[in-house]
């Protein structure tokens, strides 16, 4: 099954393998979802943790990021001691970023508690040339056991696993039932059980004593292997140069850099924050307002070690004394000069009283509309030497279409960085539903199982497909499918279409799962191995023309003709499937193509 397969001819191809009408896909989502869930793991009274157990972050030494400091842990784990706290609050540009939401009462702490999701956590990591997944929570509770059972290999390789909440796995007791979750200071881990309606039955919170914070979800990241070895210079050097597009993100939900300033004192100055208190309290307090401060604060007193060791690694950019300088500034205008916001009332001494004083509120939005003015020199600094900030603005995600979390999926500005800025294509896995730029990925090393049926040319006209596509979701063997391990994780399943090989005028097609290279073939299946390759994924709903013409303005060629490229396929994510898009085409066309420019002769 693995010989080459020839080219299908487009002038006399049915369009039997690529039927509009294809109920019984749209079908499979809602019935997989349906399905009684898997069973957790039997209890086998097995436990493991990792060996190194040490708080994730150091609050008096303004660490309050806590994404950064799960990231920290993590590469601490596996021996890359360069990776420390400070390199990912400069890589991420938290230490850099002044936030501001416009939602009443919700708490982000930095910049990548906004921007955080599938992309921008791949992006994270690829720039340290490791690999990762990131897991939703319903994905978690569609496939308990499963996810369970990763969640333990990876404690056992000494390898703790991401809760976006933000703390870490780091072990796990009774077969995995209970598992020891580390987060802030804590020195030892919390015991968490398994829960039902949510991935784990009691809710994330900090320690006793501290603010009390609700986390929304409980999205996992998995760190993968390590892919590449990058050079630190590069990397210290790369996050000023994408710095510019952070410090100018404006959505209907949030606003960063110099204007996120600005909104913070119109907003007090037009009464959104003032007198009585907002609704909550001391919590609402903080959430609206003292959050505020604390990032201020710490990017005006911490952001140094990053600085210093850039320009240490990079001596061609001295102008980031500059930018330095700037930050220092913001540093005393916060605490240390005789008229500083801590003087005027508008720290974290805040008070109800004090911002419902016409003449004291009216002091406090100046000194913090002349933070706005430093962070825009910054950026004048920054666009000046020559960096490449993409600085178009985001789009407003459509709550529709928006994922089972806190983050939306119509991310541009992540998918631009993580293409600008890793210097080659993503892999496949990246694509995410709904995502609305056509894109060139790297397709690996893979296998597609599925259920293979072999079809004449004439016989059945457009639909001759259609019996397959319904009969193997409604087999015994799909379930054992679905199961499979998956080259893309979001549930997925695909229409392969390939060769002309096996006798004249016929085509075959499987519908099948994409797997990695030597996944086991169940019984029942057919397999089709697939050698690395660029592949051209397509806009939702486009048709497959469309999609090698887009790829051709790219640079890119189809090579059906090279050894186990002669294929396309429909690739349907679940999202989508269940939206009905574009006419009912619920899928996208996948082809593989190569850089015309490198086989010209």
């Amino acid at each position: 099954m693995n010989e080459p397969l020839k080219k299908p001819d487009p002038a006399t191809a049915p369009e039997s393998h690529s039927p509009k009408d294809r109920p019984e896909i749209i079908q499979l989502a809602g019935q997989l979802q349906q399905r009684t869930e898997e069973p957790p793991l039997a209890s086998s009274g097995g436990s493991g943790i990792i060996p190194l157990v040490c708080p994730l972050i150091k609050d008096e030494r303004g660490e309050n990021y806590w994404f950064n400091g799960c990231v920290r842990y993590a590469m601490e784990a596996l021996g890359e001691p360069d990776y420390d706290y400070w390199f990912f609050a400069g890589l991420t540009g938290d230490i850099f970023t002044q936030i501001y939401s416009f939602r009443e009462d919700y708490e982000a702490c930095a910049a990548s508690d906004f921007l955080m999701g599938p992309d921008y956590a791949l992006w994270v990591f690829a720039r340290v040339g490791y690999d990762c997944t990131y897991v939703t929570e319903p994905q978690l509770l569609a496939n308990r056991a499963h996810y369970l059972q990763k969640i333990m290999d990876s404690i056992d390789r000494g390898v703790p696993v991401i809760h976006c909440g933000w703390g870490v796995f780091v072990g796990y007791e009774d077969g995995g039932q209970t598992l020891l979750y580390l987060t802030r200071e804590r020195t030892e881990p919390k015991r968490l059980a398994l829960g039902t309606d949510r991935f784990i039955a009691e809710p994330i919170a900090p320690d006793e004593g501290q603010r009390s914070i609700t986390f929304p979800v409980c999205d996992l990241i998995f760190v993968g292997e390590k892919t590449r070895q990058v050079p630190l210079a590069q990397l210290y050097r790369e996050a000023f140069e994408r710095l510019p597009a952070q410090l100018t993100i404006r959505t209907d939900d949030y606003i960063f850099g110099a204007e996120a300033f600005r909104a913070w004192a119109d907003d007090i100055e037009n009464g959104r924050i003032s007198a009585p208190a907002p609704r909550g309290g001391d919590a609402a307090w903080w959430s609206n307002y003292s959050n505020y401060v604390c990032v201020l604060a710490t990017n005006g007193s911490c952001c140094f070690r990053f600085l210093d060791k850039a320009m240490e690694l990079n001596p061609d950019m001295a102008w980031l004394r500059e930018v330095s300088a700037l930050y220092k500034k913001m540093g005393d205008m916060w605490m240390h000069d005789k008229d500083c916001l801590e003087k005027l009332g508008g720290g974290f001494n805040v008070s109800a009283k004090t911002l419902g004083n016409p003449k004291k509120r009216a002091r406090i939005v100046a000194k913090i509309r002349q933070f706005a003015d430093c962070a825009d020199e910054v950026l004048r600094i920054l666009e000046k030497s020559g960096t490449k900030g993409l600085r178009e603005p985001l789009k407003k995600p459509d709550p529709a279409t928006a994922p089972e979390s806190y983050n939306p999926k119509d991310r541009p500005e992540i998918l631009r960085m993580a293409v600008e800025y890793t210097g080659s294509l993503r892999p496949l896995r990246a694509l995410r539903s709904f995502q609305e730029a056509f894109e060139i990925f790297r397709l690996p090393a893979c296998r597609a199982i599925g259920v293979e049926q072999i079809y004449k040319m004439g016989e059945g006209g457009e639909h001759a497909a259609a019996p397959q596509r319904d009969r193997v979701p409604r087999s015994e063997v799909w379930p054992i499918l679905w199961a499979l391990p998956k080259v893309i994780p979001e549930d997925n399943c695909i229409g392969w279409t390939c060769g002309w090989a096996t006798e004249p005028n016929a085509f075959c097609y499987l519908v099948a799962v994409l797997c990695p290279a030597g996944t086991p073939v169940p019984e029942g299946c057919q397999y089709r191995d697939v050698p690395a390759t660029e592949v051209a994924v397509g806009l939702w709903g486009e048709d497959m023309g469309k999609v090698i013409k887009r790829a051709k303005k790219q640079g890119y060629d189809t090579h059906y003709n090279d050894g186990g490229c002669c294929w396309n396929f429909e690739l349907y994510l679940d999202a989508e499937t269940k939206a009905l898009p574009h006419g009912n085409q619920e899928w996208r066309w996948a082809v593989p193509v190569r850089e015309a420019k490198k086989h010209r002769k």
